[in-house]
Formats: structure tokens, C-alpha cells, sequence
């Protein structure tokens, strides 16, 4: 595979050049320079002049190859196209199927990107390998080296884009070793609300059973990654926009390299949903890497995962016996089943009660399928949201329920919990009926 590097001539560029040359000499791969003349430079030049032109770009990359190959050793190859920067440089990655891209990451205040936006931030945007924007080379060049080790941030959301990027955050090895870090933005408020924290809610830190219950969510969501299993996580309560909030954690942490997954959207997307890498790219004072979502081939589905802890909801009637014996029957041995019954605040009789009649639902047979059976009671004004909220809570892998069976004009008036819960869940939800007579 090929790592490809495009350069302008620019300091920055040759920065560039010079980390991607390391790498290259690290990795064992060829490394191709390519300088793109803008159709804007050479298309108002007379044919005389574009041709020296050519010439030229031609003899200046040659020079900064013979530099680079000294230096690091690396196969370099050079080419000079004319055309948009950012789309013949994507069109060859493609077409090479190269392994990294390399350019050279602009500060803010290099150039008036709120024109069009920087060529970084349009590959950031478009690329389809992953794409590394230096702002660092030192630290690079010593990492393919073996003279340090790379602190790397992978920035994750615990989307499918992310996963990817973790899983090639967790992959990159050069002879100095890596420390591998993950960050998640956090909102506490929208944490309380999706786990029914009650209590007040600071903007600065996290609940410590919120922080438990996010720290256990990764640990679930990332075990097919396993070369992360030992990455500490960075959960930080934040306000504003995610990129920004990612940039500063990055500065923190002292990070050589944040890593970031990318959707690849399209423009009516970008612009109603945002792009978090264009952003982090944007702000960022050290060097990114954008890994594509697409990177692994077409998006992979998201593993089934096993059920191992169900949530049950009760409400002490013979449909909800009926799930919670079929919850029992699923659960593998060393799984978990939580009962739980939620209190209407106005008109659920004392918790005490409730408590009580709640361990006594517990199937005497429970123990002798090695299945471990807890139980809660939460208060809330909403059923629904209440029985989603717990599931969140205890990390449930999937809700079963039952269902009365209403039809017609009681399913109307009385309404349905299941279907409730169905509309609100993110996980799992089985219905589990009464037998027709």
C-alpha cells in the first residue's frame, strides 16, 4: 500500500512531507509526493509559461524527494497533475487505495478559510482512507523513529463511525510505541434525563453513578475492539459544540494525535447536522487523523450483542409473570434478570409496599438456574420513560415485557405501555403475550 502525500512547497507542507516520509520509513511503504497546479494558476498562464511552470514544480519535488529519501530511507516516487487540490488528491488515494493520506493542517489564522474553507478541512470532509493533517512533525518523525512514544486521542461518540475510528486508533503501531487514550463529550444534563438521575445537576462533573454507568457502556460497546480493552477513558462534562470541546481535551492531555471518525456526509447533511471532524481539524493545535467511516469497507452492522442482563417490568399481573418467567428462561447462566416496578408519584400505593411485593415475585426457582434476579423501584410521572430510563441505568441488553392484549377502544382509551416502550427504547425490546383461550 502507498502512503501519499500532497504538497504545495509551503513550510508547513514540507513539515508534512517530512512525517509522512518517517512513516513510510516505518511502515515499510512507498511513499508518493504529489503537487497539484491549481487550474485557476496555470490555466491564466500562456502555454510557454505553463510549461516552465510544470518544469519547475516538477524539479522542486524531485529536490524535496532526494532530501526525504536520505533522511528516512523511504521508496518515494513524485508526480505533478494539474487540477482542484483537494479532488485530485482524493481521486488518487482512491484510485491507489493508499493506506494514508498526508497534508499539511493550516492554523486559523493561516488563511480567510471562511471562503470556501481550507483544502484540510474539504478532505477531512471527503476523504475515503484515512487522513492524517500534521501540525506536529516532530513529534511524528521521533515517534517512527523510536525515540518517543505517540499519545494518541481518539474522540468517540459511541456511533459506527467511531468504532472504526477506535479500531484504527488501537492498530497504529511505529517503532516508539503507542498510548492510547479515549475521549467522550458529555452533557450532564442530557446524561440525568436519559438516565432518570434525579438530584441536581452540575455542568462542571459527572454524577459518579452517571460516570460509573458511561465508564461500563464503553467498556460493553468497545469489547470487540480489544486492543482498547486497556485505553483509559476521558469522559468530559461539557457545554458548546462537540469539536471544540474535543480540541481542548486534546490540549489537556497533552495528545501528539486526535483521531476522529467521519461520516462522509453529504453538503445538505453537513449543513443541518454539522461535520465534528472539519471541526476538530479546525481547532485542533495538534496533529488529527480522520478515519472514514467507509475505511473498513461498506458500514458493518452493528454486532447483536448478547442478552445477558434483561429488565423486566412488573406490574404483579399475569401477563407480567408470564415475561418474567420467560426472562428466566433466557437468561444464560452467571446472566441477570432486574425486576422492576415503576410508583406513579400520585396514586402507586407506599414504596414500602411495593418493595416488599416485588421480592415476593421473585421465582422460587431462580437460584437454581444460576440466574442472579435484583429488583428496584423507581418513581416517575411517565411509565414508559421511566422503565427506558432504568434499563439505561443498569446497562440492561434488552427489555422483556409483557403485553395485555388490549384491542379496539380499551387499547384506545387505556393506551399501551409496550408499544410506549418501543417507541422510546434504544436497545431490545421483547412483547411477550398471553396465550389466547
Amino acid at each position: 500500500m502507498t502512503i501519499l502525500c500532497g504538497t504545495d512547497f509551503s513550510a508547513p507542507a514540507a513539515e508534512a512531507a517530512r512525517a509522512a516520509a518517517a512513516l513510510a520509513g516505518a511502515w515499510g511503504e512507498p511513499l508518493k509526493l504529489v503537487h497539484v497546479i491549481d487550474l485557476f494558476e496555470g490555466d491564466s498562464l500562456p502555454p510557454d509559461a505553463a510549461r516552465a511552470l510544470q518544469e519547475q514544480r516538477v524539479q522542486d519535488l524531485e529536490v524535496l524527494a532526494v532530501s526525504l529519501r536520505g533522511a528516512t530511507g523511504a521508496t518515494i516516487e513524485c508526480e505533478v497533475v494539474r487540477g482542484i487540490v483537494d479532488v485530485e488528491l482524493v481521486q488518487m488515494a482512491t484510485e491507489a487505495k493508499a493506506r494514508l493520506v498526508v497534508v499539511a493542517a493550516l492554523g486559523q489564522r493561516s488563511a480567510p478559510r471562511w471562503l470556501v474553507g481550507s483544502v484540510a478541512e474539504r478532505m477531512a470532509r471527503a476523504t475515503p482512507v484515512p487522513l492524517l493533517l500534521v501540525r506536529d512533525a516532530a513529534s511524528l518523525v521521533e515517534w517512527a523513529g523510536g525515540q518517543r512514544r505517540l499519545r494518541v486521542l481518539a474522540a468517540i461518540d459511541q456511533s459506527e463511525s467511531a468504532k472504526v475510528a477506535l479500531r484504527w486508533a488501537a492498530r497504529l503501531e511505529a517503532p516508539g510505541g503507542c498510548e492510547l487514550l479515549v475521549a467522550q463529550v458529555v452533557w450532564p444534563p442530557a446524561e440525568h434525563s436519559r438516565l432518570g438521575v434525579a438530584g441536581p445537576v452540575a455542568l462542571d462533573r459527572l454524577d459518579p453513578a452517571i460516570e460509573k454507568r458511561l465508564e461500563e457502556d464503553f467498556r460493553k460497546w468497545a469489547a470487540d475492539v480489544p486492543e482498547a480493552a486497556s485505553a483509559r477513558l476521558v469522559l468530559a462534562p461539557a457545554w458548546g459544540r462537540a469539536d471544540a470541546n474535543v480540541a481542548m481535551i486534546g490540549s489537556i492531555e497533552g495528545a501528539n494525535a486526535i483521531v476522529v471518525g467521519s461520516h462522509r456526509r453529504g453538503p445538505l447533511e453537513r449543513f443541518l447536522l454539522g461535520s465534528v471532524s472539519a471541526g476538530v481539524v479546525h481547532r485542533a493545535d495538534t496533529n488529527v487523523f480522520v478515519v472514514p467511516a467507509t475505511f473498513e469497507g461498506a458500514p458493518a452492522e452493528a454486532p447483536v450483542a448478547e442478552l445477558r442482563t434483561l429488565l423486566v417490568p412488573v406490574d404483579f399481573s399475569a401477563p407480567s409473570d408470564r415475561a418474567l418467567r420467560q426472562a428466566l428462561a433466557m437468561a444464560p447462566a452467571g446472566g441477570r434478570v432486574h425486576l422492576l416496578h415503576v410508583l406513579d408519584p400520585g396514586r402507586s400505593p407506599p414504596e414500602a409496599e411495593v418493595v416488599r411485593t416485588l421480592q415476593d415475585a421473585i421465582p422460587a426457582d431462580a437460584e437454581e438456574r444460576r440466574v442472579r434476579v435484583t429488583s428496584e423501584v423507581a418513581i416517575a410521572d411517565d411509565i414508559a420513560t421511566g422503565i427506558v430510563q432504568a434499563a439505561a441505568r443498569i446497562g440492561a441488553d434488552a427489555i422483556c415485557m409483557s403485553t395485555h392484549g388490549r384491542t379496539g377502544l380499551a387499547r384506545v382509551l387505556l393506551g399501551s405501555q409496550a408499544e410506549a416502550v418501543l417507541r422510546k427504547a434504544t436497545l431490545p425490546v421483547m412483547l411477550v403475550p398471553m396465550p389466547r383461550a
